[in-house]
């Protein structure tokens, strides 16, 4: 990994041991909102009779460190070689999704969902087509705008010599806030609602959207004071707060750092 000096020049690398990469995935892995990476990986060469296994790594005190391995597959020819990170379940911890395969190995579309320390439970099947389907290049997105992120993907077909892109619906996560069109960047406030009279403890909720690139960050604002911040589209964060009257700003910002912001004014007892 080299780490930017910001200025179009880079560190010299910080250098982790993992066998056969096959695949990187950034995420939240480690639920303290900070971006670390999920390595997909084999025991052998690619396309051996090898195991394939996830594993993370992050940065903290100025080393790359090795987390968690969790397993994904057991010996088997031509195994996945694609992964992406997301929010897949709607718990703010974020998940990874596992694409790839080959004719002799069988297509690879499942998921795993992280624990939030760095590891993941196993491996869930996502739908797929038949033999000789390969799936690629998997990205997750809130798709249809119900705030539920979604997986879409390429496929190739080498029996039939033909391939496409899929998109798969997710109808089975906890929703949070639909996000506003993806016309420009802007935002949608779910809770509190403008003159609203909330609890002393209250959780905030709104979600965000993009014209140019994705949204990758929701901050919370209360009175000009930071309070929060999820690295997606949605936001939801609870705080207590004091009585008496408060404004709260929703800010999102895109891949290129642009940003905007909503705010609604509430009251507190």
């Amino acid at each position: 990994m080299f780490l930017g000096n910001g200025n179009g020049t880079l560190n010299p690398p910080l250098l982790a041991t993992v066998n056969a990469v096959t695949g990187l995935a950034v995420g939240d892995f480690y639920n303290d909102r900070i971006q670390s990476l999920a390595v997909l990986y084999a025991t052998g060469p690619v396309d051996g009779n090898d195991t394939t296994f996830v594993e993370t790594l992050r940065y903290s005190n100025r080393q790359l460190q090795v987390g968690s391995s969790t397993q994904v597959t057991q010996p088997v020819a031509e195994g996945p070689i694609n992964i992406a990170g997301g929010d897949l379940n709607g718990d703010f911890i974020d998940d990874v999704f596992i694409s790839g395969g080959g004719y002799y190995g069988g297509p690879y579309s499942e998921y795993m969902i992280g624990n939030g320390n760095g590891s993941f439970q196993a491996p869930q099947n996502a739908p797929y087509d038949k033999q000789g389907t390969t799936f690629s290049y998997p990205i997750i997105r809130d798709m249809n705008l119900d705030s539920l992120h979604d997986v879409s993907m390429a496929w190739l077909n080498v029996e039939d010599d033909n391939g496409g892109g899929d998109v798969l619906i997710n109808d089975n996560a906890r929703g949070n806030c639909n996000p506003p069109a993806a016309n420009a960047l802007s935002v949608n406030i779910c809770a509190p609602k403008s003159g609203a009279v909330v609890s002393k403890t209250y959780t905030f909720r709104g979600a965000g959207n993009a014209f140019n690139g994705i949204a990758k960050r929701m901050e919370l604002w209360i009175d000009g004071k930071k309070i929060g911040q999820n690295l997606e589209d949605q936001l939801n964060v609870t705080t207590t707060l004091e009585p008496g009257a408060h404004t709260a700003s929703f800010i999102v910002v895109d891949s290129f750092d642009n940003y905007t912001s909503k705010s609604v004014t509430f009251t507190a007892n």
